[in-house]
């Protein structure tokens, strides 16, 4: 008899500094940025290729990215992973990203995990005030994690994550008054897993995440999942054009982090109706962004991948397809992402993601449940 594994994870990311883009041309709904928007793109070609979803996937090599309670129940003892990705490779041939993970089991219980991301925005032309050309620098931004990762019972994980960023985009170029920025952030996740004996069904995910995988016998199986987001971020106010200080639709974004993260649930201005009301709701709604993902795997060696990203019209317009393939060779696997633009025009379209992994010695015994 096949079974069910039911899981629920949860994934909370803290991010200090983060600021908000103010538009006061009109009342429209306008998107939301953050600083260091490099922490926010999908590290890996996995993930990549089945729409950025990750939350509620099998745990991985990247799970620090996405939740690092994972971990716990990782079933290889320690293991690197290796990823690239040219990036707005349409517009600029020298902006690029990479990333290099790793988690080592302590135990049957615990472990920990470590990730390098770094950015690189290519070479930028300095020029004078006057337009005169003065030299040429490289920007560059990266974030160091830190993860442990504890089983809190035989079917609950938790875990947290530091994490230090760096980001340098002048590096106080030909005598600029500018330093580089430095940041802190945490992220607190919480995994729970249960094994039910069932039908002819396998593993489902709940949380911020949902997956089914479906064991079609012993060479085949196919996974879906899919993944809900919104920046816990305020939201930009609407502000009265006569002084650009009075809020007219919205509420005052300068405010500590945890209000900043409560009040993010209900600051939106509102989306204009067509009677002249606001309505709110919908505009937190239209935050919240989709992904979708299905993966395919033969004798857990070969995979194939699909997806789909979603975020509105007023708040980036990112809509893409993605796909992708993976090869897994005994300790030793690859895999490739590829995404496709939904819209007419999209900076990311021809993205291609490369990562590899390596994962060492025999899966750790874990109780059985």
């Amino acid at each position: 008899m096949k079974k069910i594994i039911f899981s629920i994870s949860s994934l909370l990311v803290l991010v200090f500094q983060l600021k908000a883009q103010e538009d006061t041309n009109n009342n429209s709904s306008v998107a939301i940025t953050t600083a260091i928007p490099i922490l926010l793109i999908a590290p890996d070609s996995r993930s990549g290729a089945m729409g950025d979803a990750g939350v509620a996937t099998s745990p991985d090599e990247y799970a620090i990215h996405w939740n690092a309670a994972k971990y716990a129940f990782i079933e290889k003892d320690f293991g690197f992973s290796l990823s690239y990705a040219p990036w707005l490779i349409n517009y600029v041939p020298d902006i690029n990203i990479a990333k290099l993970a790793g988690f080592k089991r302590l135990d049957e219980n615990q472990a920990i995990a470590f990730s390098l991301l770094y950015f690189s925005y290519g070479k930028i032309p300095f020029t004078s005030n006057t337009g005169q050309p003065i030299g040429d620098y490289n920007p560059n931004e990266l974030a160091i994690d830190g993860a442990y990762s504890l089983k809190l019972g035989r079917n609950l994980s938790a875990a947290i994550a530091l994490r230090y960023i760096y980001s340098n985009l002048s590096g106080g170029f030909a005598g600029s008054e500018t330093h580089p920025g430095h940041a802190y952030a945490s992220d607190i996740s919480v995994f729970y897993t249960k094994e039910l004996k069932a039908l002819n069904k396998s593993i489902l995910n709940l949380g911020l995440g949902a997956g089914l995988t479906m064991k079609i016998d012993d060479y085949n199986k196919i996974s879906f999942t899919t993944d809900i987001n919104k920046l816990l971020v305020p939201t930009p106010p609407i502000y009265d054009p006569a002084d650009q200080t009075s809020i007219l639709f919205g509420k005052d974004p300068e405010v500590s982090v945890i209000t900043g993260i409560l009040q993010s649930f209900g600051d939106a201005p509102g989306v204009l109706m067509s009677d002249g009301s606001r309505n709110v709701a919908l505009e937190e709604f239209r935050e919240l962004t989709f992904s979708a993902g299905v993966e395919y795997w033969y004798a857990n060696q070969v995979a194939a991948r699909a997806g789909y990203f979603h975020e509105h019209a007023s708040k980036g317009n990112r809509k893409f397809v993605t796909v992708g393939l993976g090869i897994k060779l005994n300790a030793v696997g690859i895999d490739f992402a590829y995404l496709i633009p939904a819209t007419v025009s999209n900076p990311l379209q021809n993205t291609v993601r490369f990562s590899l992994y390596l994962n060492f010695n025999q899966p750790v015994t874990t109780t059985k449940q």
